[in-house]
């Protein structure tokens, strides 16, 4: 974990990350579905993200990821 290219190409320490990866990868802020909500289309293949790292989910954040 950590070392993985669709989460590397979105930091300042992207640098030898094939740019193909870095625009196919988009982040969203975490208990924010609003913003994970605009980026999904009919085009999104996975998700990939930590289900709780510093904080916990809260409104039903993980849920709401899960439907759509």
């Amino acid at each position: 974990h950590g070392w993985h290219d669709w989460t590397i190409g979105t930091t300042s320490k992207r640098e030898g990350i094939p740019e193909e990866y870095r625009n196919l990868t988009k982040k969203f802020n975490y208990n924010d579905f609003d913003s994970f909500y605009k980026l999904i289309d009919e085009d999104c293949a996975a998700v990939i993200m930590e289900p709780m790292l510093f904080e916990f989910p809260k409104d039903n954040f993980l849920s709401k990821i899960r439907d759509v």
